[in-house]
This record gives C-alpha cells, structure tokens and sequence, in this order.
C-alpha cells in the first residue's frame, strides 16, 4: 500500500513540474520567481493562485540575486556564501557555474538581452563585473574607493544605463553608469540606509528600490529627481529586500513576511499577497508571457563588432576584452598581453583595487599588468628568480598563490587551509621555502614553495604580525607587530633566538627591507607616516623620511641607491635617495590601492646556496637554515623523530624491526612450504571452532540465570502491589495486571523557565524549555525552576544593585564585573530587550566577559570587521556568519540591542532582534 502511495505521490511531482515548465516553454504564461535564502530553493511561483514550487535544483547555499533568461529559458542566480554565478533550465536540467574566478559575495544579478551579457555586483569585493551569458570573457567595469558594497543592480540595455544600490558605514546611495561602467554617478544619497533590491518602471520613467533599514519602498525619476515614499507600514520593521516592477503593480519581498506582496506603484491601493510558505525571501522575478518586449541596441547584431565583450552606452557601444587581453587601436579587437622580459632591474606592485600585479620599469616608469587571472585583492608579494615564480597573498580569498611572471600554466594556489589574514610573505629562494605571517590567527607559519608541509613556526607572544622578510644567507628572518605593543622582532629561521630590535616610539610598522651592503634594515610606519631604518642588532636608529600628509604606507624595497615605497592611498610608487639630501621622485603612475611591492635586481646578485640548498639537507620535509647550520623540521601535526631528520605523526610511536634466530625459509622446497601452509590453515580452523562452541555455551547459560531472576523479581513484585496504582482484574479464571503511571505535571510555563538552545532556536527549530547544564527538557522538579530572570544584570525598582546580582549564563548569580554601576548610569548596551537596560557599557561592550547575555558576545570591537560577528560562547558557533557578518543588516541572532531598540512591538515578526520569549513550543502529548 505504501508502495503504491509512494508512487503517486512521485507520479503527482512529476506531473506539476511538467504543467508548470512544459507550458512555460510556450512564453505565454505569467509566473514569479523568488529566491529563498533559509529554503536553500528558487521557486516558481503562479501569479494568480499562488501555487508554488521549488526549482528541482537540488538544495542551493545562498541564493540571492534572482534573472530570468525567457529566450533559453534559463534561471541565473548568484550564491553569496559559494561566491558563484550559476544558471539552469526550469526544469532543473544543465545546470552549470557561470562565474566563480573573482567572485567572492555577488549579492545580484542581471541580464542584458540586447548585448548577451549578464552584470552582478560583488559586494565583499567591491566591484561590479560583467561576462558573456555563458561566463566567458568576465571582468570588473565598476570599481570605486567609494562604491563600498554595491547590493542590487537594475539594466536598461536600450538606453545603454545601469543602476545600482550601495552602503556601507559611510553613508548609502543610488547609483548610475553606462553600461560600459563610464560617466558613474549619484543619483540620491540621502534618505537612505540600507537600499537593497532595485527595479526600473520604463512605462512611467522611475526607479524603485527597497530599503532594508528603514522599512520601506521608495521611487524616483531615472535621474534621481521627485524621491517619493511608496509603501510603508507604520509600526512594522519588515525587512524590505526584492523588488520588481510590471505596469500598474510592484511584486517585493521582505524578510519578515512568508508571502510575495503585491502593491499599485502609486502610494494608495488595495495589498495582495501571493503564495505562502517562505522563510527568508531575496530577490524575485516576474516574467509576463504575454508582454515581452525585444529590445535591442548597439551590440545586438553581430555583438557589434567586438571580439569579446560589447558593453552598450548612451549614443553607442564599446568594446571590452577579457582579463590578460588589451584591447587593440582598432578598438574592436583583444590581443593576448605580452609580458616584455626585463632587461633590467624591476619593482613587482600588488594593486588590491585593481585587482592586478603589475610589473613596473624602474627606468621609465612602464607598467604591464601581468596575465594571471581573476585576482581578487592580491596583497604581499615576492618573487622567486630561479623559475620565474611570482608569489602572492590574497586577504579576501584568503590563500596563497603562484604563477608564472607570463602567466603560463594558469594559477596555482599553493596555502588555502588554516590561513586568514596574510599580511606578509617573504621567499627564501635557497632554502626552496616560503614564510608568510597571519595577523588574525597571530602565527608565523612556513612551507615549501610548493605549499607542501606547512608549520606554525612561532604562535607565542605575536600581536597581528604584518611585514616580513628573510636574510636567508645569515638565517635570519625579520617582522613587524601591529599590536598593543608595536615592534620589530628578529629571529632564526628556524624560529629560535628570537629577540627584539625596536620597541619604542612605533604604532602600526608595516613593510620591511634589508640593506645588505649597508647591514642595516628598514621599515615604513602605517600609522606614523614614516620610514625608519636601524643596524641588524636594533642600534644606530634612523629617522629616513617623515611625511606630514596622510600617507599610509605600505610596502618598502631597496636597491643600492634608492628606498621605493607605496602608499594604499596614494596612486602612485615612489623613491628616495638614500645618501646625501634625501630627494623623491616618482617612479611609476596609474595605481588604485598599490600594497606591498618587491624590486627584483636583473641578474639576481644575492647567492642561491645555503646549506639546505643541497638534497634538502637530509630533512625529510622541511630544512629551516639558522646561523651556522639547519634544523629539520615538521609539518603541523607530525613530529620530528630521534634521528633529526625524519618525520611521523604525533602521537605514534615506532616499532624497532624484530630480530629472529630462526633459519630462513627461503631455500626450503616448494612441497615442504606448501606443508606448512596446509598445516597451519587446519590449526587456524580448529581453534576458531572451539571459540565458537565455547561462546555458544556460555551464552546459554547467561540466558537461563537472566530468565530465573526475573521469575523471582517478578514473584516478590506482586506481593508488594499498592492498591491506588495496580488493579487486579479477574475474569473466567485468569488473573491480569493493569499499571496506571502517576499523573505527569505539566511543563513549566515560559515565565516560569525560559531556557533554551540557542543554536536551534536561532534557526527557528521549537525546543522546548531546556536545562542549560543538561541540556534536556526542563520539568516542575528541576533546581533550575527558580532561576525566573533571563541571564544579565537584572535591576529592581529602587534601583539597588546590590540586590540583585549578575547573573551567567545558567542563571546563577557571579561576581559583579568590576567598578559596578551608579545609579544615573544610563549608558545603553547589549541587554533583555524587553527588560531593563544595562548600564555596563563603560566596561568596554558585549565582547567583555561580563556582557554575554543569551549567549552571545562580540568577537571583536571593531566596527566593521569580518569577525564581529555574535557567537554562542560555549559552542563558538554563529549560524550567520554566511550572512556576511553580524555588524551588517544580517545580526538577528537572539535578543540583544540598544536601549533605543530595547522594546519591539508585541507579535511584531519582522523585528531585527528577536524576542526570546515568543516562540511556539507545542504542549506536549502526554497520552500517547
């Protein structure tokens, strides 16, 4: 029966996915698509019924930006948490990646039907980029100091413009450029928090776009004229996010609702809902079968000319090519980039706006960008002479990577693991090894140049090391510390002598050389806007060079007459004279955010051996020079073995190969061999039979005692029965036994006891009321039952703090935090929001251990790093972090907020900072 169901069920499924996507292929139906982040599905949705079904797509991370390709019928949707650009049929069939090289966190997407392109904006790169349909011939059009986190974009490919929203803690804006990413420009900067979806009316010559912040839709001309409020309802925080626009309607979405709305684009209007069911709805599309216009425009016929890419603009087209091509005189042809050999010595600059490498003439100033792909935001550099290897770190990809100076053989990424925040790297180019520090996990690690075998080499007493770089014929290695403590270190390569040069008069030292004819080592200050130098024992310090503006300095490089530095603000590279009247000149023009550089003499005049130059040195992984000699050593994990040179897993141990006295049996004869063998298997035989029948036996006997003690417990049972439980039954002869369990209490209310598990109820999963220590269901008999207050400090009428002690995160009363609070301390926090507020802000915010309310603290105190994001401080998890980051739209986890914020309306869903004391649990069933 069940079997037959099943098949029915499957034969129905299949029956609306062919209605649905069979008859699409006509493109005379009206149907949404809505991207649903929580649901992990795309959805086709019916316009008038509200019918909805998920794409059979398979379970999608992260959703967002949403396009719909009516010709080929294909769905294009990006991925913010896989950092892709994906297309598919309807009907779930071919479904391939569009884009992923250089794409980090595309939030939306957008189709050009006139020129056959598809746009999406990145907003953790920065950047808005555009490829053919298929993905080819990808590449960034937009990129803007100022441009921040572009969100939605918005085409019209007829008249050659694109429209975008964009924020950041700056400020928030609605933006314009030709298609081509010329003539950018603000339309409306004001009024605006955080502008999400946003769609063209061409019937009425508006804009319309959803601002998340402010819980509203708002419109204005396409010149950014006549900004109008269109929907808002009083009192609701819902989350505007998607929103598209079709004749006299808007169709949006908004986070806190489960249904598509629709509304008149005038202000004034009846509200319809359409569908049911969502979570966490993003962006949408509505394709009307019946009304689809063609559009065309200058790169619709014979993609106007071009050889890659044909980019419309008002009045015409232009003609791009794809990353390593450049585009010809002629304007419409792409050539492969030649990377000329250099004759001469030449600087190495990590442009992370740019998102390129250039390599630069120190003579004349000329710059090529080298052929090596889709970077992302390239930061240290360095470069090995010996095979033509550049080596770079990426701070958003979060890796290590190689390629050829030509860019043969593509891109190698060498270090994706346990890497964050690589500030430094730095090649020894005898030893065959690369160094690079990590200013997040405040490590310095090492590996071969090939990646293999990597090693925190020094993990002690770092504060966000930053700069770099190697004395590999002496053993030495040098670094710059950012933190608390700011200084310069110098150790062995091996990671022992360690000492410090510098600890004075320092505040963010970045970029380090070293003069090798003068033995002195330089460095530049981030903060100081300063460029110092001192001799290799930390004596005889320098002032170099002292700028007075704003210059932040970055990376430094010496040759025999000059010191070459960058600056991520200033667009150029520059360099000093270092004997007599120091004189600056400029080297080379044209950078974005020029970062660490490298100058890399031709022919190399520094020597290639040292003493693990040679067959490693007997090291079986990694050789690590030191003065005077070289030390083995291991990867993470695996320990060096008695020997010193070999390697084997920690823990394990080695066993000495066994020694026998027995004659060997390699000359006995083949009938003797194949005797022994014989002999052997019948032994092996008999001895297993004998366990068997022995276990067997045994088993037996175990059951035979088990049966006869029940006997006995069941008889002494029976003659201590208590009337009020048992009822004795008799009936034709036979006497029977009915047990009735004592009445069950009911469970505690939520004001009673409000503990619950943090990770589901993040996730919205009911969980009932639940013990923190055991992490189980709450009952009337629990200790934890008079614990009435949510965890954090709870205040009483009169303001006595003494009363009423600070609660963990069990309930139980602590220690107050230190320098306890006054009464007229008002100061807001993260607190209950639907309590009292916590005057603790002075102590520094949530991220102190005294501000863990619910769980939840604050990683790190700054504003808009990666890492601020809340976490359960037990399980160190955070179900957002796909999100983007908590400091952003995205930290709804579990109840905390300002004072200003701290009471949200009864039963409002849509509210930022969820209450903890409305969710639905069921009553449990107690009679089955």
């Amino acid at each position: 029966m069940e079997d037959k169901l099943g098949s029915k069920c499957v034969f129905c499924t299949v029956v609306l996915y062919f209605l649905l996507f069979q008859v699409g292929a006509t493109d005379s139906e009206s149907f949404l698509l809505v991207a649903d982040r929580s649901l992990k599905a795309i959805y086709h949705v019916d316009v008038t019924s509200g019918a909805n079904v998920s794409l059979p797509l398979g379970e999608l991370p992260d959703p967002s930006g949403l396009d719909y390709d009516h010709v080929t019928d294909h769905v294009y949707w990006s991925d913010v948490s896989e950092g892709k650009i994906m297309r598919a049929y309807r009907n779930g069939t071919n479904l391939e990646v569009v884009a992923e090289n250089g794409v980090i966190s595309p939030t939306d997407v957008a189709l050009d039907f006139a020129g056959g392109n598809v746009y999406w904006t990145d907003s953790r790169a920065y950047v808005i980029r555009v490829a053919r349909m298929d993905g080819e011939y990808s590449r960034v059009i937009v990129r803007e100091a100022e441009l921040k986190a572009p969100q939605g974009i918005a085409l019209d490919p007829e008249n050659g413009y694109m429209y975008w929203t964009s924020y950041w803690n700056t400020g928030a804006k609605i933006e314009r450029a030709a298609m081509d990413g010329s003539g950018n420009g603000t339309l409306v900067n004001t009024g605006l928090k955080w502008p999400q979806g946003i769609a063209i009316d061409m019937q009425g010559q508006r804009l319309y776009w959803c601002d998340g912040g402010f819980h509203r839709i708002m419109s204005s001309t396409l010149q950014g004229g006549d900004v109008i409020e269109v929907v808002s309802i009083t009192g609701l925080s819902l989350g505007y996010f998607g929103i598209v626009v079709e004749d006299s309607y808007m169709y949006w979405t908004a986070w806190a609702l489960d249904h598509i709305t629709r509304t008149p684009k005038t202000s004034s209007g009846q509200i319809h809902t359409i569908g049911s069911g969502f979570r966490q709805m993003m962006d949408l599309h509505f394709h009307n079968g019946s009304a689809v216009e063609v559009i065309s425009n200058a790169c619709t016929a014979s993609n106007g000319g071009c050889d890659h890419l044909c980019l419309a603009r008002p009045g015409g087209r232009t003609c791009a090519c794809d990353v390593n091509w450049d585009l010809q005189q002629d304007g419409t042809t792409c050539q492969l980039r030649d990377v000329p050999t250099p004759t001469g010595d030449f600087l190495l600059v990590a442009d992370s706006q740019l998102d390129a490498i250039f390599q630069v003439n120190i003579t004349s100033g000329a710059k090529v960008s080298l052929p090596l792909g889709h970077l992302v935001y390239p930061l240290a550099i360095d470069f090995d002479p010996a095979t033509d290897y550049v080596y770079w770190s990426d701070g958003l990809l979060r890796k290590i990577s190689r390629a050829h100076r030509n860019g043969s053989g593509g891109v190698e990424d060498i270090v994706t693991n346990d890497i964050t925040s690589p500030n430094g790297l730095a090649v020894d180019f005898v030893g065959r090894n690369i160094y690079w520090t990590d200013s997040e996990r405040d490590v310095i690690s090492v590996a071969k140049l090939d990646g293999m075998y990597v090693k925190d080499l020094i993990s002690e007493h770092l504060d966000q090391p930053h700069g770099l770089v190697l004395d590999a014929q002496n053993g030495y290695m040098y670094w710059a510390d950012w933190g608390s403590e700011p200084k310069i270190e110098k150790a062995a390569m091996d990671g022992t002598e360690r000492t410090t040069l510098v600890d004075t008069q320092l505040q963010q030292p970045t970029g380090l050389a070293i003069d090798f004819i003068e033995q002195r080592l330089y460095w530049c200050d981030w903060g100081q806007h300063r460029i110092e130098s001192t001799d290799w024992t930390g004596g005889d310090r320098t002032l170099f060079i002292q700028h007075n503006l704003q210059t932040s300095l970055l990376g430094i490089a010496l040759d025999d007459a000059y010191v070459y530095w960058s600056a991520s603000n200033v667009q150029s590279i520059y360099r000093i004279t270092k004997v007599h009247l120091p004189r600056e000149t400029t080297v080379s023009e044209g950078f974005g955010q020029p970062k660490g550089i490298h100058l890399q003499r031709v022919p190399s005049v520094r020597s290639e051996m040292n003493v693990c130059t040679e067959e490693n040195a007997g090291c079986q992984q990694l050789c690590l020079v030191r003065p005077g000699g070289r030390t083995c050593a291991c990867q993470n994990g695996e320990t060096l073995q008695r020997d010193g040179l070999s390697c084997r897993l920690s823990g394990a141990t080695t066993t000495p190969p066994i020694t026998t006295n027995q004659p060997s049996t390699s000359n006995l004869s083949l009938d003797i061999k194949v005797g022994i063998s014989v002999a052997g298997f019948a032994l092996f035989i008999l001895i297993a039979s004998g366990f068997a029948i022995f276990h067997f036996v045994k088993k037996k006997r175990q059951q035979r005692e088990a049966d006869r003690a029940r006997d006995r417990e069941y008889a002494t049972a029976n003659e201590a029965m208590e009337e009020e439980v048992y009822d004795v039954i008799r009936d034709e002869g036979f006497i029977s036994v009915a047990a009735f369990p004592p009445p069950v209490p009911a469970p505690l209310k939520r004001a009673e006891n409000s503990y619950l598990d943090m990770e589901q109820f993040a996730m919205k999963i009911p969980n009932g009321y639940e013990d923190p220590k055991t992490l189980k269901q709450a009952t009337p008999t629990d200790s934890i039952a008079k614990h009435t207050q949510q965890p954090g400090y709870q205040h009483d009428d009169d303001m006595k703090h003494d009363e009423h002690g600070y609660l963990d995160l069990n309930g139980v009363r602590a220690n107050l935090p230190p320098s306890g609070p006054t009464e007229n301390d008002i100061d807001y926090d993260y607190t209950d929001p639907v309590k009292k507020p916590d005057p603790y802000q002075s102590l520094g915010g949530s991220y102190q251990q005294h501000h863990e309310y619910q769980g939840l603290r604050n990683k790190s105190p700054k504003a808009q790093s990666d890492d601020h994001d809340y976490t359960h401080p037990m399980r160190k998890t955070d179900p957002y972090q796909p999100l983007g980051g908590s400091y952003h739209r995205h930290n709804v986890y579990q109840g905390l907020s300002k004072k200003a914020k701290n009471q949200p309306a009864v039963g409002n869903a849509g509210q930022d900072y969820i209450q903890p004391n409305v969710v639905n649990i069921p009553e449990p069933d107690y009679n089955n």
